[in-house]
């Protein structure tokens, strides 16, 4: 007699198949590293975070990108926020800093300022995952909120320039829900985006 696996059995095959690699992990997780030290030094006494799949503990194999957010000193930021200055002048520098530290590890590098609504948009112009086109990373420059809680983030489509927001506690909730579940919230997660990926994004996150 044939034993029939589980329903269990066959979800935990199939998240193995699709979830990140480990090299693939460890080489963002180092892009993004030297990303955070660079946007650190064209800002001093920011802090940065992280966010996104790989932050959330949720990516899944082909891993194209990457998310971080460098937050300014409230001295610094006092010239910035709604209906004061925008974010591009911002943007600008963590691009010019970005250049010079990454442009002789990364000969192909670009980065994107122009048109961008919220993040500076890193293009490494070289993947981290076999067969893909490249490995990207977007790079916010945020400010903090005046009440201490949250951040304004950019939105230059916007006429303001800037949306409340707080990444940094959505990452946090995030990974409460990964340990609250023993680790069930993420791979939950990482098999929805496969099926939203497969089928034609029914889904929005």
């Amino acid at each position: 007699m044939v034993e029939k696996e589980s329903l269990a059995q066959l979800l935990d095959d199939g998240r193995r198949k699709i979830q990140v690699t480990d090299e693939e992990l460890a080489e963002a997780k180092r892009r993004r590293r030297l990303l955070a030290a660079s946007v650190r030094r064209a800002f001093p006494g920011s802090t940065t975070y992280f966010n996104g799949s790989v932050a959330h503990g949720d990516a899944n194999t082909p891993l194209t990108d990457v998310d971080l957010g460098v937050v300014l000193t409230a001295t610094s930021a006092v010239p910035y926020g709604p209906n004061k200055k925008s974010a591009l002048a911002l943007m600008e520098i963590a691009r010019d800093a970005i250049h010079e530290d990454l442009d002789d590890k990364f000969p192909k590098l670009t980065i994107e300022v122009e048109g961008r609504r919220r993040a500076v948009l890193v293009r490494f112009g070289d993947p981290v995952s076999p067969g893909q086109d490249d490995f990207t990373a977007d790079v916010m420059t945020a400010i903090p909120h005046p009440s201490g809680r949250g951040l304004y983030i950019p939105n230059t489509k916007f006429a303001a320039q800037w949306d409340r927001a707080d990444p940094i506690a959505h990452t946090r909730m995030v990974l409460q829900a990964i340990e609250d579940t023993k680790v069930i919230f993420a791979r939950t997660v990482r098999l929805l985006k496969h099926w939203n990926g497969t089928h034609s994004k029914p889904m929005c996150s």
